[in-house]
């Protein structure tokens, strides 16, 4: 039989509590006696994103709840959020606390929690779907880029970078967030730029098709692989349409019909940085 995904687990556990409080007013769930969780806002492959009520600082903020797989992931995870909660930049979504819990209210469920800023805004798909002008969209994947720029040279890889994954807000800041396919390798990793692809026991590799890079199918990755998802994000959201059908393969007259409507220069960099071979690739985000 098929293994129960933890996250499948969660998420059901989660929508029972909400179910409690709809239908017999039982109090919303909450974690740590302190944030009360209010709605889900999203589901990745390793995890939720719920609104929640930070009780004692009566604020609003982003929870991302991971269910503990094994020991490695609290520890993963914890290390991942405490490092990042001390990296300030401004296209990198804000880190306040994290911790572990073993119940929502009641229910028996082993998760590490990271409390995020709570951004009100678009996330990048949403945001391009309005017609934006092509400069705008460079504009905003070159924010991003910042963000992830500077957060592999900390020795961080983002692991799962897509549109979905970059949010811009109300004052039209950008911000990329979910860093939660990221592995720190402390400072082996910042010299190597490598990490672990961690799998799932039916799908292959974490992370969303289409965004791939090649090596993560083979158990290899690094910063390299942020930039093919990257390039490949930015293609889409320029031109309409992903860039291949298979990671890697770009056919020459897709890139004669890019070069119609895109300026030189981005075309080649989009090819480069979407080359099936890491090692053609841009060393470095920057």
């Amino acid at each position: 039989m098929p293994m129960q995904d933890p996250v499948i687990d969660l998420d059901n556990t989660i929508a029972t509590a909400y179910m409690l409080v709809a239908q017999i007013g039982a109090a919303p769930p909450i974690i740590q006696g302190r944030y009360e969780l209010r709605r889900t806002l999203g589901r990745g492959a390793n995890g939720l994103v719920c609104e929640a009520l930070d009780r004692h600082l009566q604020r609003y903020v982003a929870l991302k709840l991971v269910p503990l797989r094994d020991a490695r992931t609290a520890t993963n995870a914890a290390r991942e959020a405490q490092t990042l909660a001390q990296f300030d930049h401004a296209n990198i979504v804000r880190i306040h606390d994290v911790g572990q819990a073993s119940d929502i209210s009641g229910l028996r469920v082993d998760l590490v929690y990271v409390v995020m800023e709570l951004l009100k805004g678009a996330n990048l798909r949403h945001w391009a779907s309005e017609q934006r002008a092509q400069r705008a969209i460079l504009d905003v994947f070159l924010a991003a880029g910042e963000g992830l720029a500077a957060a592999h040279e900390q020795g961080f890889v983002h692991g799962d970078f897509k549109p979905e994954n970059v949010v811009i807000d109300e004052r039209g800041r950008v911000r990329v967030v979910d860093f939660g396919l990221a592995r720190w390798g402390g400072d082996e990793m910042a010299q190597a730029g490598t990490f672990e692809v961690n799998r799932t026991p039916t799908q292959g590799p974490r992370g969303t098709p289409g965004y791939i890079a090649p090596e993560v199918f083979l158990a290899k990755g690094d910063a390299r692989s942020d930039q093919y998802a990257f390039a490949v994000s930015l293609w889409e959201l320029l031109l309409g349409r992903m860039p291949f059908e298979r990671p890697g393969e770009v056919s020459a007259p897709d890139l004669e019909r890019s070069a119609a409507s895109l300026p030189a220069p981005v075309v080649r960099a989009l090819q480069r940085a979407t080359a099936a071979d890491p090692v053609a690739r841009f060393p470095s985000m920057r």
